[in-house]
Formats: C-alpha cells, sequence, structure tokens
C-alpha cells in the first residue's frame, strides 16, 4: 500500500461539502497519513473538522495556494483537492491501481458526476 498525505485547498466556507471531503478521506480503503489543510490568510479556521486535519496559513489565490514547497508533506505521494469534493471509499485505492497499471508519475482525475447530467447541460459543457 502506498503512503500519501491529502492536500486541500480552501478559505474555509465549504461548509458541509468540505466536511464531506474529510468525512470521505476518512473512510478510504487506503487512508492518508496526513491531512493537510492550506488555508487562505486572513480566514477563519472553518467550523467543520474531524480532529486531524493540520491548518498551515498561506497566500489567498488560486496558483498561490497550490505553488508551495509543500515542506509539510512527508510522503512520496500527495493527493491535492479543492474543498468541495467527495471521494468513494476506494477512490484512493483505485487511482493508485491506476499508477501502477500505466507506469505513471502523477495521475488526475474528475470526481464530479458529469455523466449524470442531463444531455442538454453535457453539450453546453462540451461547446463551452
Amino acid at each position: 500500500m502506498h503512503s500519501y498525505c491529502a492536500v486541500i485547498r480552501t478559505l474555509g466556507k465549504a461548509g458541509n461539502k468540505y466536511l464531506q471531503l474529510l468525512e470521505s478521506l476518512k473512510k478510504q480503503t487506503y487512508r492518508p497519513s496526513k491531512i493537510i489543510v492550506y488555508l487562505a490568510e486572513g480566514y477563519e479556521l472553518p467550523a467543520e473538522t474531524i480532529g486531524i486535519e493540520q491548518i498551515v496559513y498561506v497566500p489567498k489565490g488560486m496558483v498561490a495556494q497550490r505553488a508551495l514547497p509543500y515542506d509539510e508533506v512527508d510522503t512520496e505521494w500527495m493527493l491535492m483537492l479543492d474543498d468541495d469534493v467527495a471521494i468513494e471509499p476506494d477512490g484512493v485505492e483505485r487511482l493508485f491501481d491506476a499508477l501502477e497499471e500505466f507506469d505513471a508519475d502523477v495521475i488526475g482525475c474528475d470526481f464530479f458526476p458529469h455523466h449524470s447530467l442531463p444531455l442538454s447541460t453535457r453539450v453546453a459543457m462540451a461547446l463551452l
């Protein structure tokens, strides 16, 4: 099994969606060794917690909160997440399976259920 840290970029305002993400990480078949939350400076700690997150304050900005040295990460792998997604319990396991199958160094995924959107919305998204 691979060891990894989950890293989350947030402003701390995603509420229940953020809590769902934290809960989904707790339920993974391959659980993270750490959950590191990169919170924009000047924003309050999220009220939602599972009690094991490590909070790191960073400059605000979509890029600024991602283009970091990640000194807090002490594993070979990290799972980078926004604060409004949730992962199926075997989601990380499937990602690692794909990494091994394709001998990859990086894998990207889309956790949003686009396949369940109405056809008209999917067509509009494809055109835009």
